[in-house]
């Protein structure tokens, strides 16, 4: 599919410091798609080089065809909803939605009915007299989507909009911003620093890393399988084994010896050859531990360890057991089925196991990088 909204070979530097290195990301007409990275990683620049706030150094903007880097922010028919809201205090919520399409001079009898379906279509109807100080974070939020939405941008940018928010405010916040997005079937940019926020809420994420774009592909993909160590780090939580290739890809499982553990199956991820060093990952939910043997089965792994530590979080349990000198997380969800046996505790000897299929073999373990 072509791209609708594209960031071409984008560089910039403050003094000496690269804070975005040769970026190029190409977004499909309507999708949500994220830039997520650490505080530093370049997502905020890029974001404000889109809507026109910085200059690149190099590189270009293009939208819907037609290059846009030279435009000023007013000219490129994107709305950025910031962090802050950037609300105008002293205005009323129907004001503050209305305030854009005054500045564009357009007729106060068109406005009023277009500023009355912006507050019904994010819940504000009841509140168009209210002023932002009398308005909770969330509402402040859906004031802040329907201004910049009543200019009826191509894109909307979104810069950490839900970082202000507790976590229950900021999941329904979530669940309201895909529906609106339902709703306007516009572009979304979204920048954040929280997987969570991009994984529920993406089509596809661009994870950033020190300037660079380390890996494109839909939640699922950059989850199941990473295309770097950073990724597979960022994007929750894993076990990585530094390991050694034994023998290649026969019928797509690979035997691996991992320090402590022994000879390991992993049937996905990076080609490799005999004799190579590689980084697994296997996710902590991809695991089982039971203080009973686990049958081998096909493809099938089982090592012994030492249960170092337990932690009960309400729907699931963390396991962190000891194999060799490896420390590996097992979560375990808290199913009734699941408990025929009588949990691990704390100093058990256990049998952890996982299936090859559930095993990635990322890269070396220097770079970590996918062939």
């Amino acid at each position: 599919m072509d791209a609708y909204f594209r960031l071409d070979g984008i560089r910039k530097a403050f003094g000496g410091h690269e804070a975005v290195k040769g970026v190029s990301i190409d977004i499909r007409r309507g999708e949500v798609f994220s830039l997520l990275g650490p505080s530093g990683c370049g997502k905020t620049t890029l974001l404000r080089i889109a809507a026109g706030l910085e200059a690149p150094d190099a590189g270009g903007v293009f939208l819907d065809g037609e290059e846009i880097t030279g435009l000023p922010p007013e000219r490129r028919r994107i709305n950025t909803v910031f962090q802050s809201y950037a609300l105008f205090p002293h205005m009323s919520v129907w004001d503050n939605v209305a305030f854009g399409p005054r500045v564009a001079r357009r007729a106060e009898a068109a406005l009023r009915p277009d500023v009355g379906r912006m507050l019904e279509m994010v819940g504000l109807a009841g509140r168009a007299e209210a002023r932002p100080r009398q308005l909770s974070g969330g509402e402040r939020q859906r004031v802040a989507l329907a201004r910049a939405l009543i200019n009826r941008p191509q894109v909307l940018l979104l810069d950490e909009p839900l970082a202000a928010l507790d976590r229950k405010l900021r999941q329904r916040m979530l669940l309201e911003l895909d529906r609106i997005h339902d709703e306007v079937g516009i572009t979304f940019l979204y920048v954040t620093h929280d997987q969570e926020e991009a994984m529920s809420l993406s089509d596809r994420i661009a994870v950033m890393n020190a300037g660079r774009v380390e890996q494109i592909g839909t939640p699922a993909e950059v989850y199941e399988r990473p295309a770097s160590r950073f990724v597979a780090e960022f994007i929750g939580d894993t076990n990585l084994m530094e390991g050694v290739v034994l023998d290649g890809a026969a019928g797509g499982v690979r035997r691996l010896e991992i320090p402590g553990l022994g000879e390991v199956l992993a049937a996905r991820g990076r080609d490799s050859g005999a004799g190579e060093r590689v980084l697994v990952s296997v996710r902590p939910e991809k695991l089982h531990v039971s203080r009973g043997s686990l049958p081998p089965g096909s493809g099938r792994n089982v090592i012994r360890g030492r249960v170092e530590d337990v932690s009960y979080r309400g729907a699931e349990t963390r396991y962190w057991v000891r194999a060799g000198a490896l420390r590996i997380a097992v979560v375990e969800q808290n199913a009734r089925l699941q408990h025929g046996e009588r949990p691990p505790t704390w100093d058990e000897s256990v049998w952890v196991g996982w299936h090859a299929d559930d095993a990635f073999v990322i890269g070396s373990p220097a770079g970590g990088e996918t062939g």
